[in-house]
């Protein structure tokens, strides 16, 4: 998702007084959580789908309770 629907999406939902969205920036990475180095690239070194997916599975079970 661009960060510019990304953004638009956020403000949306604000404005709707939506309270059943929650958005997570992982900054300085790119689409796939690869993190950028310096010079914009990826840096495939680093995999961050497990963070991804332990907060989402920790965002799971809150909204379950």
């Amino acid at each position: 998702m661009s960060a510019k629907i990304q953004h638009e999406m956020q403000v949306e939902t604000i404005r709707e007084e939506k309270r059943n969205f929650i958005f997570k920036a992982y900054i300085g990475t790119e689409h796939n959580f690869f993190p950028l180095t310096e010079d914009n690239k990826q840096n495939y070194d680093i995999f961050n789908w497990d963070k991804v997916a332990d907060d989402w599975l920790k965002w799971l079970k809150t909204e379950l309770r």
